[in-house]
Parts: structure tokens; C-alpha cells; sequence
């Protein structure tokens, strides 16, 4: 099993309402705050068979993300906004592209030129 850290950026999109953005960001923020780990009985698919929990953080104080720059870069203003990080295991899948073992080597030896 190999573990992941995914970034989520979340904002609510309430054009010419920042008092709304800010209330359901408000919202978010008290219902995750209150999380170390996504409930196992909302798991599905490959985050069941990932095998462990599924750990949140909710912005994070050493996060390497700035928001500002994130709007900055999209070419918008700055919103009312959080980071999600979740820790999710996953079990890498059996790839059909594997190739069979050899059956037979040939191996050449040759002298460098002087």
C-alpha cells in the first residue's frame, strides 16, 4: 500500500456576496475542524481498499500553499478560501503492461577500440 497526500482548495462561488462566502466557509470550517480522519462509513471505491483511515487536516499551518498567489495566478482576486489536505492509502492496481519473465538472455562482450 503506498500513501498520498492530496491538496484540495475550497471556496464557495457566490458572485456579489462575500457576506455568504464568508458564512459558508464559516460553515465548513466548524463541521471538518472537529476531524482527525474521514468516517469510515462515507468511504467508497479505493479509498475503502486503501486499508486505514483517512486522515484531514484542515488548513494546515505548514502548508507550502498561498492562497493569494493561487487567485493571483488564476487571474482573479482573492476569495474567501481554505486548504483540505486528506492522507489517503491506495493499493497500486496489477498492470496488464508487465512483461513475462525472460526465457532465454544473450549476453555479448565486446573489446573497446584502441
Amino acid at each position: 500500500m503506498r500513501r498520498y497526500r492530496l491538496h484540495y482548495l475550497l471556496w464557495a462561488s457566490m458572485p456579489q456576496d462575500s457576506g455568504v462566502e464568508h458564512q459558508v466557509m464559516g460553515t465548513v470550517i466548524s463541521v471538518l475542524s472537529g476531524l482527525d480522519a474521514i468516517p469510515s462509513r462515507c468511504l467508497q471505491g479505493s479509498m475503502v481498499a486503501g486499508g486505514g483511515p483517512v486522515q484531514l487536516a484542515l488548513a494546515p499551518i505548514n502548508s507550502p500553499i498561498y492562497h493569494y498567489e493561487v487567485w493571483a495566478r488564476l487571474g482573479y482576486p482573492p476569495r474567501a478560501s481554505v486548504e483540505l489536505v486528506l492522507a489517503v492509502g491506495a493499493v497500486p492496481g496489477l498492470s496488464p503492461e508487465i512483461a513475462s519473465f525472460a526465457l532465454r538472455l544473450r549476453l555479448a562482450l565486446a573489446q573497446p577500440n584502441s
